[in-house]
């Protein structure tokens, strides 16, 4: 049971760590744009354009490779994992095809991010190992 004790941690963490970043980078695109436009229709949709081309994925790309240096062994399948509270809460306000395939898209960019850390990452050390042979 010990040996899950890492990979659970790593995706709470993970999963709170997603929300924060998009609820912080929310309210920073808030605050810059609610009053530089003539009424908060027109705000709103600015704010949500930015936030679903540019804000979300950046956000499940740092999270990947968040997830990726933690743990580099199951690093790709933990981070898509880590998104799945997401999931639930898109779920949960509309279902549309439109917001799953959002869903889909930052699923993947997470995933991928994670998979080329942790294989970089693993490159790097066999690297370093084949360069420095141990002593025996």
């Amino acid at each position: 049971m010990d040996q899950w004790r890492k990979p659970f941690l790593v995706f709470v963490t993970a999963a709170i760590l997603y929300v924060l970043i998009v609820v912080v980078g929310h309210r920073v695109t808030y605050s810059l744009l609610i009053g530089r436009y003539e009424n908060y229709k027109d705000a709103y949709v600015v704010i949500s354009i930015i936030e679903t081309v540019l804000l979300i994925p950046l956000a499940s790309i740092s999270i990947g490779v968040f997830v990726a240096f933690l743990e580099p062994e199951r690093g790709w399948w933990l981070a898509g994992v880590s998104l799945l509270p997401l999931f639930g809460y898109w779920l949960y306000q509309m279902f549309a095809p439109p917001v799953f395939t959002l869903w889909f898209i930052n699923e993947t960019l997470t995933m991928i991010s994670a998979f080329l850390v942790s294989r970089w990452r693993r490159r790097s050390v066999a690297a370093n190992e084949s360069a420095n042979p141990k002593d025996e």
